[in-house]
């Protein structure tokens, strides 16, 4: 669901939820705890990144 990718200082998130990294409440929690977190692991900068050809088609609305 996220995939957490250190680069020396800097902490990459990337959204790992295909087929298009759709928002879920779960994902966003997820992101929320690593965002605040990343200092504690020592990281200067957090990047939040995707697979190629899409970010994110936004938040998963059940129907």
């Amino acid at each position: 669901m996220l995939d957490k990718i250190k680069h020396e200082d800097i902490l990459e998130l990337r959204l790992a939820r295909p087929p298009v990294n759709a928002l879920s409440p779960e994902l966003i929690a997820l992101l929320h705890q690593s965002v605040r977190a990343a200092p504690d692991s020592g990281a200067r900068a957090v990047v939040i990144s995707a697979g190629p050809g899409l970010f994110s088609a936004g938040l998963d609305v059940p129907a």
